[in-house]
């Protein structure tokens, strides 16, 4: 009940700075009991004007904005060092003190990526699993990549699903 209100301000606050954006992890899974807030979105990087100026702000902007704010500050990682990359944010909520983790990923990444971060760990378990037995390893950021070195980039999330041998599950019932 507190960190999905939170989520959705964040969400909405880093919105003109992406290209997609999407409230994932135990959230998108609908479970009561959350730990932290999971973001995953596509920073806008191209200029998008017709003279190749930026259409908006920069997702970085947006959230360096929200720690000048004071709504977000960085925090460690489990082994106690700073995770504040282009690819991932370990941020924490000032006023909830609740974990925040900021997930970029790019357009061909964003399907194994949002399955991947809405999780759960079972799930991400089962797809690994399944892909390995069809001679594939599963990686999140680009998709799927055969024994022959091919990749192969879903562009659903059932495809996910589908591309590893698997029935798609939804959000609610992953574990």
């Amino acid at each position: 009940a507190l960190a999905e209100p939170i989520a959705l301000q964040l969400a909405e606050a880093l919105k003109p700075g992406c290209g997609r954006i999407e409230i994932v992890g135990s959230i998108r899974r609908r479970r009561p009991d959350v730990g932290d807030i999971e973001l995953l979105y596509v920073p806008r990087t191209a200029p998008s004007g017709l003279f190749g100026e930026r259409d908006g702000p920069s997702a970085d902007g947006l959230i360096k904005r929200l720690m000048d704010d004071g709504v977000l500050t960085k925090r460690c990682s489990i082994l106690g060092r700073p995770a504040f990359g282009d690819r991932i944010k370990l941020m924490l909520h000032c006023a909830s003190g609740i974990p925040v983790d900021l997930f970029a990923s790019t357009d061909a990444g964003w399907w194994s990526q949002l399955v991947c971060r809405t999780g759960g760990k079972e799930n991400n378990i089962a797809i690994a699993s399944a892909a390995r037995r069809r001679g594939m390893k599963w990686s999140p950021p680009i998709g799927f990549v055969t024994d022959a070195g091919n990749t192969i980039i879903p562009d659903s999330e059932m495809l996910v699903f589908q591309i590893a041998g698997l029935t798609y599950v939804t959000p609610e019932c992953r574990s």
